[in-house]
């Protein structure tokens, strides 16, 4: 779960100790290995069991605002390895796909606020009659999921969330001889 890239050094995120995460991760004196270990299990603990992160926290011995940094900071992490768009798509070519599916969907939750210029939600979704943000879902033709996009509010529809993060790459792929099935 640690980077593998120094990328993440320009980022202001710190260790309990004051270090950069990055100093942490590579290797530096003051790291322990057991406050990463701590660190990823209570990340992968809230993605596997969708537990609140008090009670995270607390089987891990840290304050909650010590849990949410760190939950932030592991997403972080994680996001940071997520494959571009245009990379998937020439490694789908290399691979010799027939095509791939392009689907939107909405991830939902209860945490959101924001208001439109028209004075509706702007996480509500009218569609699916619920809160969240839109993804656009990249898979390949047996359903494993290759890319993911960045979330747009709930009221966003699919078509605009796609025109925005996908279409413009899927188009080009296309042209080169990988069509997409849109769902």
């Amino acid at each position: 779960m640690l980077p593998s890239s120094t990328s993440r050094a320009t980022s202001s995120s710190s260790s309990p100790d004051g270090l950069p995460l990055i100093a942490a991760a590579s290797g530096h004196p003051s790291f322990s290995l057991a406050g990463a270990v701590r660190r990823a299990v209570l990340v992968l603990r809230w993605f596997r069991e969708r537990g609140c992160v008090h009670c995270l926290s607390r089987d891990a011995g840290i304050s909650q605002a010590t849990g949410y940094r760190y939950l932030h900071e592991g997403i972080d992490v994680l996001a940071d390895q997520a494959p571009d768009l245009h990379d998937v798509l020439a490694r789908c070519r290399k691979k010799g796909m027939r095509h791939v599916v392009l689907d939107g969907t909405l991830i939902a939750s209860d945490r959101v606020a924001g208001v439109r210029e028209n004075s509706n939600d702007l996480w509500f979704s009218q569609k699916h009659k619920a809160f969240g943000g839109i993804v656009q879902v990249l898979s390949a033709p047996d359903g494993t999921p290759l890319w993911v996009s960045e979330v747009e509010p709930g009221s966003t529809p699919d078509i605009t969330a796609a025109r925005i993060h996908a279409l413009p790459a899927l188009y080009k792929a296309a042209a080169e001889g990988l069509p997409t099935l849109v769902t």
